[in-house]
């Protein structure tokens, strides 16, 4: 269920077959942001990745990265272009 707080991120085709299709209890995953964000916590619960995913995924890090900002400390401004690197553990519904 999404909520105010909620970053949404845009991954790439390659990560939500990773994500959907692998049994990896441990992923990194790099999303690079489509718009800007005025406030990035440095926490979040879960990556929900879609509704018919088998699998939820608690989020254990996060990790900013810019070529032009190198400094970041979360929570904080990110903008259009920036990455984020999230570690994550899958976590099975059922």
């Amino acid at each position: 269920m999404s909520s105010e707080g909620d970053l949404i991120l845009t991954i790439s085709d390659q990560t939500f077959e990773y994500l959907t299709k692998n049994t990896a209890e441990k992923i990194r995953v790099s999303a690079y942001l489509d718009r800007d964000w005025s406030k990035v916590e440095a926490k979040y619960a879960e990556l929900f990745v879609s509704a018919e995913c088998k699998d939820n995924f608690k989020i254990t890090s996060i990790s900013p990265g810019s070529k032009t900002r190198k400094e970041i400390k979360l929570p904080d401004a990110m903008f259009n272009g920036e990455q984020l690197t999230l570690q994550v553990v899958r976590q099975s519904k059922f």
